[in-house]
């Protein structure tokens, strides 16, 4: 803080402690936040409070003041200009000077690329005229800054006074809330031949027999981001729900199924209260997923068949009482969901990718949601 007139200062207080009440109001106030009103309309409360005592010749005086001013920031650089209110009190000195007294003032500035506020203030009051301060305070919420110093005034009998001035901004950046969705599978389905005989056809023919597990997740993190220089900036992301599930299939059900787990997909469950890292850009946020969180799922199945009378049929009957194990392991679902922009609309495309070889047919879908919350 740079003091544009300290003299001045110790002239208005010295004629207020010996003219008291003339023109003045009891009142003290009390500096509250206000809450942003609008996406690009920022307001903040700037507030001076003040202590001083002086030990001159005459008396001890002390004193302490507020003074307020509700202003709106820019986007991103810009002037800034308020009036507002300032209060003094004291608290020693001769009886007829201590109390509570009001006035009005006024502060102009200039907000720098989101970074500082750079000001001027003044306040008046009928007794003592204008004083005012010159100061420089970094624009973050709750950001402070305090000057000390002290001076002789002139005529004072020589005695010094202690003066402390702090400033504080209080103010909230811009926000917006979301609720985004991720929902959807990633299916593998394998193909594979084996020979059957049909007894209505009394041949044997080529028997497809198609089966795999479809990974099915539904993921909810609420996302905030924050206006910063102009642009919203990824803030925070927690998940609010998170659920995983493996479902395994088979056509014609060849197989009995004895068990089937899913390895790992209560781990994506535990998600839930954890929060997560992100990124922005203008309509579109990015939210990384633990891509480490695989789900292995398992099935155990023995063959449901009958087997066929020939050659091959004690082979056939040993194998049915063979249990058979398949897994899948997905990596893939997250690992899109860790990578992929969503676009921040109600209803964003649907992400999907399919992949297919003579053995095997791979899909995988996201669908979005976007919610606005706030």
């Amino acid at each position: 803080m740079r003091s544009r007139s300290a003299r001045w200062v110790l002239a208005t207080v010295l004629a207020l402690a010996v003219t008291a009440g003339a023109g003045l109001t009891q009142s003290q106030e009390t500096a509250t936040t206000p809450k942003p009103v609008g996406e690009e309309l920022r307001r903040a409360v700037l507030v001076q409070t003040g202590d001083a005592i002086c030990y001159w010749q005459a008396a001890t005086y002390a004193w302490n003041s507020t003074t307020r001013y509700e202003i709106t920031l820019p986007d991103v650089s810009g002037p800034v200009t308020s009036d507002g209110t300032f209060s003094i009190t004291f608290t020693q000195g001769h009886p007829g000077s201590l109390g509570t007294r009001t006035g009005t003032a006024g502060m102009k500035g200039t907000v720098t690329e989101d970074d500082a506020l750079d000001f001027t203030s003044w306040w008046n009051d009928p007794l003592g005229g204008e004083t005012g301060e010159n100061g420089t305070i970094a624009l973050e919420p709750g950001s402070e800054a305090t000057r000390t110093w002290t001076e002789i005034a002139p005529g004072s009998g020589g005695g010094p006074c202690h003066f402390t001035t702090t400033w504080r901004i209080d103010f909230e950046w811009p926000k917006r809330i979301y609720d985004i969705t991720w929902k959807g599978t990633r299916a593998l389905e394998n193909i594979h031949a084996y020979p059957a005989f049909d007894p209505a056809r009394e041949e044997w023919i080529r028997l497809e027999h198609r089966f795999g597990f479809t990974f099915t997740y539904d993921l909810v993190a609420r996302v905030t981001l924050e206006r910063r220089k102009g642009a919203w900036e990824f803030k925070s992301a927690s998940v609010t729900h998170a659920d995983a599930k493996a479902d395994y299939a088979q056509d014609p059900e060849l197989y009995r199924v004895v068990s089937s787990r899913c390895e790992n997909c209560d781990r994506v469950r535990a998600l839930v209260g954890t929060t997560l890292e992100g990124a922005a850009r203008p309509g579109a946020v990015q939210v990384r997923w633990p891509r480490a969180l695989e789900p292995v799922a398992t099935v155990k199945a023995v063959f449901a068949y009958q087997c066929a009378e020939g050659p091959d049929q004690d082979a056939c009957e040993r194998g049915r009482r063979v249990t058979s194990d398949y897994s899948d392991q997905d990596g893939e679902f997250l690992e899109r969901a860790n990578r992929l922009w969503v676009p921040l609309v109600d209803l964003p495309p649907v992400h999907t990718e399919f992949f297919t070889t003579p053995t095997t047919t791979k899909t995988l879908k996201m669908d979005f949601r976007v919610k606005r919350i706030e």
